[in-house]
């Protein structure tokens, strides 16, 4: 018990004395650069920046690394130029399942064959270009289930460039991926509420008298816009009970012959619920357009503005 704080003391002068010695290393390095000579007296040797006290050797040096990589949290694997695990710490085994059986077996075992194959075409290339691989792959447990490993690989070169053994580093990162996966999904929802939101903004149906709704429509459409309005035209005509439906779209800019046909559709669909579809609003060069589609267009009512289709579907009604 009274030796206790004499250790601790001489630790403590151990690290004071090699934190000296590092720091008068990076003085004569500084010294050196700017080529001011540092006088040594011819009597006085030259100490190294660690004394030999306090560097371990190399039987410690290598059982202080054993007990890192023992302990550490990540699971470490060392396989040899044939894919088998010559070393795994204890974080490996127990991530695995595979226990002490994780000596000896080969890699692929920790792999369907579909992550299997995907390691030889995509991993094995890189670690052979590069010398290393960092990112996500799949293990399979012994037990059968799965969990996503965050990897960092690099060589441990032989002298052979194409047989060369390797140090892993595996993470295990299933929960982080899966919560990253959510919240993108719900990021993916959020963004779609708030496009078919704005479909719907953009596409009202409005009932300006008993039986006459006018849906106006402003900016481009494309081919999902398209069918929004068609959906929300169908759907509103057949709660209003509307006799007939106005669609305006003085305020499109372009209007192609796909979209044409469907505002020709629109109002055949419309026929089939009882109800007369009025376009408002074509110009000279839609007019062009639907008359290239060579289609019957008695069944489409149109007129030249919004005022005039109103009029004429009020004393329609």
């Amino acid at each position: 018990m009274d030796e206790q704080p004499v250790q601790m003391d001489i630790a403590t002068l151990q690290t004071a004395l090699l934190a000296a010695q590092q720091r008068n290393a990076q003085l004569e390095a500084l010294l050196r650069q700017h080529a001011i000579e540092v006088p040594i007296p011819e009597d006085k040797e030259v100490e190294p920046a660690v004394s030999d006290h306090t560097a371990l050797d190399p039987a410690k040096r290598l059982h202080l690394f054993e007990t890192l990589l023992s302990n550490a949290l990540d699971g470490v694997v060392v396989l040899n130029k044939d894919g088998v695990i010559t070393y795994a710490n204890e974080a490996f085994k127990t991530l695995t399942g595979f226990g002490e059986r994780a000596i000896g077996l080969h890699i692929g075992e920790c792999y369907t064959p579909e992550d299997l194959q995907k390691v030889i075409e995509e991993v094995l290339p890189m670690v052979q270009e590069f010398g290393g691989y960092q990112g996500h792959l799949r293990y399979r447990r012994a037990d059968g289930s799965f969990f996503i490993g965050q990897v960092s690989g690099f060589t441990l070169p032989n002298g052979d460039p194409l047989l060369f053994d390797q140090a892993v580093f595996v993470r295990d990162v299933t929960s982080q991926v899966r919560a990253d996966e959510e919240r993108a999904n719900l990021q993916l929802e959020v963004i779609n509420a708030q496009q078919n939101l704005l479909r719907q903004l953009s596409t009202p149906l409005m009932p300006i008298a008993d039986g006459v709704v006018v849906m106006p429509i402003v900016g481009e459409i494309d081919t999902g816009r398209a069918h929004q309005i068609m959906e929300t035209l169908l759907v509103g005509i057949s709660e209003q009970q509307a006799e007939i439906a106005i669609i305006d779209i003085t305020g499109v800019k372009f209007v192609d012959t796909q979209i044409a046909s469907t505002l020709l559709q629109m109002a055949r669909a419309a026929q089939l619920l009882g109800t007369q579809v009025v376009v408002s609003g074509i110009g000279a060069d839609m007019a062009q357009t639907f008359v290239m589609l060579d289609s019957d267009l008695q069944e489409l009512i149109t007129h030249r503005s919004l005022q005039s289709a109103i009029a004429y579907a009020l004393d329609y009604v």
